[in-house]
């Protein structure tokens, strides 16, 4: 493999999603300016299926659910959203975070994403009134975005053309329960480890459109991805107070429940209702993401008032702001 051509993908990638990551948290902070999103905000969080789709439109709109998260963190801490209000939007966010994956199945020269950026960026400057710079912010964000995943698709690639990189993986990844486990964790670690669900997602998909990765071998991978996609949140939950401290709290309560259960009881169910949804390796793996979120989110907004009341109980010690 060439080491400097897979490191330089592989840190430029990194780098443009994390600056999706802060574009994604300047548009949100620009959009907590309107007085007419903080009202229309309030208002849906007063429903639990008006709260849900406002967390699946903010995340696709920031094009980021960690940056939507984190805000969420400080609208509650801040008295703007009850904490209740705050969990249902948390798990439409958590729906609408899989649009990365749909977004890599469809791909889109880095240079295009990087135009895009650029001209958000440019606007969100020029731009008066929060909710014309929370658009522009949104562009900017998902240009980066965009053109992170496509230089980590590359870097996915470069990292299979090493020697035996690619047996490895099937290896490490056999089927049964040790194999399932193994995916797990090393989706929980991968993730984590890089801020950033795009590259384990990215990888996966590389490996089964060269048919080197089996579906059932790449969904636990999948299942731990989703788990490490908290760890971003977390970390910005330490400093906030003990109400934004819940809203993380409830998000890793709501994912580690939910990945648990699809990673011991329901990969088989899964594997078998995507069969028909999509032909090729990647859009169906896009849509093994989206199905385990929905089907797992949709029933939790039921129980989205106690599963507030348990992330608060769990949340680390109050602080003055909490």
């Amino acid at each position: 493999m060439a080491w400097a051509a897979w490191l330089a993908r592989l840190a430029a990638g990194l780098g443009l999603v994390l600056l999706a990551l802060r574009q994604a948290s300047e548009a949100g902070a620009a959009g907590a300016g309107s007085p007419g999103l903080a009202r229309a905000v309030r208002a849906a969080g007063g429903r639990p299926l008006g709260a849900f789709l406002v967390g699946l439109a903010g995340t696709l709109l920031l094009g980021s659910s960690s940056a939507w998260v984190i805000l969420l963190e400080g609208l509650a801490d801040a008295g703007v959203l009850e904490l209740p209000a705050a969990v249902a939007m948390v798990l439409g966010a958590n729906v609408g975070s899989t649009a990365s994956a749909h977004l890599m199945a469809v791909a889109l020269p880095w240079p295009a994403g990087l135009a895009l950026w650029a001209l958000g960026r440019l606007a969100f400057r020029r731009l008066r009134g929060p909710a014309r710079r929370a658009t522009a912010g949104a562009a900017a964000a998902t240009g980066a975005l965009l053109a992170g995943l496509d230089l980590l698709g590359q870097a996915a690639r470069l990292a299979l053309e090493g020697t035996g990189g690619a047996d490895r993986w099937a290896t490490l990844l056999e089927t049964g329960a040790g194999g399932a486990g193994r995916g797990f964790l090393l989706g929980v670690a991968a993730t984590a480890a890089a801020f950033s669900s795009a590259f384990t997602v990215g990888l996966l998909e590389e490996l089964l459109g060269a048919g080197l990765l089996s579906f059932g071998q790449a969904l636990p991978v999948l299942l731990g991805n989703d788990l490490g996609t908290v760890a971003d949140t977390l970390i910005a939950a330490a400093a906030a107070g003990r109400r934004g401290r819940a809203v993380a709290a409830a998000q890793l309560l709501f994912n580690l429940a939910a990945d648990l259960a699809w990673l011991l009881l329901g990969r088989q169910g899964l594997e078998a209702a995507t069969a028909g949804l999509a032909g090729e390796p990647a859009a169906r793996l896009a849509v093994a993401y989206t199905l385990l979120n929905l089907a797992a989110a949709l029933p939790a907004l039921l129980l989205h008032r106690p599963l507030a009341r348990w992330a608060y109980r769990l949340a680390p010690g109050a602080r003055p702001g909490g």
